[in-house]
């Protein structure tokens, strides 16, 4: 968790399945449940890389979209 100021104005960043992205799918989506409702302005997600070694798309695709829902289901 990262928190910068910019311009008089706190900007609290997050980074979910860091460094890896090896946590699981639900831990990810708890982590960016709580992020917000803390005040996260951004998530970085870090992919899968074992996914995206193995040319898994599709996987990255899924859990990019879900982790994009959970962020926009609390704004």
């Amino acid at each position: 968790m990262f928190l910068f100021l910019i311009d008089h104005s706190y900007l609290l960043v997050v980074a979910t399945g860091f460094p890896a992205g090896q946590t699981p799918l639900q831990t990810r989506l708890e982590e960016i449940r709580i992020a917000v409702e803390n005040g996260a302005s951004e998530i970085d997600v870090v992919i899968n890389r074992q996914f995206a070694l193995s040319g898994n798309w599709k996987g990255i695709g899924i859990r990019t979209a879900r982790s994009l829902k959970i962020y926009y289901d609390f704004l």
